[in-house]
C-alpha cells in the first residue's frame, strides 16, 4: 500500500512511519515543512485542504498522527480533519483519545475525571475532529496516556461496541499506538469505518 502519515515528525509519527517501512507500504511522511530524516517527506499544511490534497495524490490510505501541543491553536484537529476529509476520499485512520468522544461513556468515572483534569480545553476539539472523520467513513483509534517504549505483548484493538461496562484506561507505548493505527489501516481490517479502542 501506499500509506501517508501526517504529522510524520512527531514521535508517534516516526513510528507509523518506521512501521509501515517495515511492512513493506511505501510511505509518504507528511509535516509542515519537508524532514530530510524520513523518507519521501512532504511538506504540507494539514489545515489546508488544496495542500493537502496535492500531498495525498495516489494514496491508499492516509494515517494521522496529528496532536496538539503547547501553543497549538484551540481548534487545531477540527482544522485538520475538515481540510483531510475535503483533500482526499482515501480512508483515513484517526487517533483519539480514549474518555473522549464516543468512548467516553466506556471509559469509569476516575478515567473521565482524569482525562478532563488532563486535556480539559482541548477536549472539545477533539471530539469535532473525531466526528469529522466518523461522518466521512474514516476509522478513530482510541489511546490511553501516549509513553515510549516498545510494542506491548498484549496489544488488542476492540471495536467501542465490544468493552462491557466501564473500564479504566490503560497507557499505550506510541509503538503499540502504531501497530493499532497501520491493522486498520489494512483493507481487510474488519473495524473500518467507526471506532476502535486499544485495550
Amino acid at each position: 500500500m501506499r500509506i501517508a502519515v501526517l504529522a510524520a515528525n512527531g514521535r508517534t509519527g516516526r513510528e507509523l512511519v518506521a512501521q509501515a517501512g517495515a511492512r513493506g507500504h511505501q510511505v509518504v511522511a507528511v509535516s509542515r515543512r519537508p524532514d530530510p530524516e524520513l523518507p519521501a517527506s512532504v511538506g504540507a499544511d494539514a489545515t489546508d485542504p488544496i495542500a493537502l490534497e496535492k500531498a495525498l495524490q495516489g494514496v491508499d490510505a492516509v494515517v494521522s498522527a496529528v496532536g496538539l501541543v503547547a501553543g497549538s491553536p484551540p481548534d487545531l484537529l477540527t482544522k485538520v480533519a475538515t481540510a483531510l476529509t475535503a483533500a482526499t476520499d482515501r480512508p483515513s485512520i484517526w487517533l483519539g483519545s480514549f474518555g473522549t468522544g464516543a468512548s467516553a461513556i466506556k471509559a469509569n468515572r476516575p478515567s473521565r475525571a482524569v482525562v478532563k483534569l488532563a486535556l480539559g480545553r482541548e477536549i472539545p476539539d477533539k471530539v469535532n475532529a473525531e466526528r469529522i472523520i466518523l461522518d466521512a467513513g474514516g476509522t478513530v483509534v482510541h489511546a490511553g496516556p501516549l509513553t515510549g517504549g516498545p510494542v506491548s505483548r498484549s496489544l488488542r484493538v476492540v471495536p467501542l461496541d465490544q468493552i462491557e461496562g466501564r473500564v479504566w484506561f490503560r497507557p499505550n507505548s506510541r509503538a503499540t499506538v502504531a501497530v493499532a493505527m497501520l491493522d486498520a489501516a489494512e483493507p481487510q481490517w474488519p473495524g473500518a469505518g467507526g471506532v476502535a479502542v486499544i485495550r
